[in-house]
């Protein structure tokens, strides 16, 4: 039986999302080779474009999203 883990992910800024991407596909790589688990991976917002956008820059249900994660 495969175990699921949630994974929280917040992207950031910069070359936070170029650096993100890749890595999640190198996560995912890994679990499929082990055949033990598989992930889920929850985008959460936060950074200095989120703080442009909403005034703030780690949303309380960012950081909600993250204490549910594993």
């Amino acid at each position: 039986m495969s175990r699921r883990y949630n994974i929280a992910v917040f992207d950031g800024d910069g070359i936070g999302p170029e650096i993100m991407a890749p890595t999640m596909k190198l996560l995912d790589l890994i679990a499929s080779v082990s055949g033990g688990y598989t992930l889920d991976f929850e985008h959460l917002p936060a950074g200095a474009q989120h703080f442009l956008e909403t005034g703030e820059a780690l949303p309380d249900a960012s950081l909600a999203g993250a204490d549910k994660a594993d």
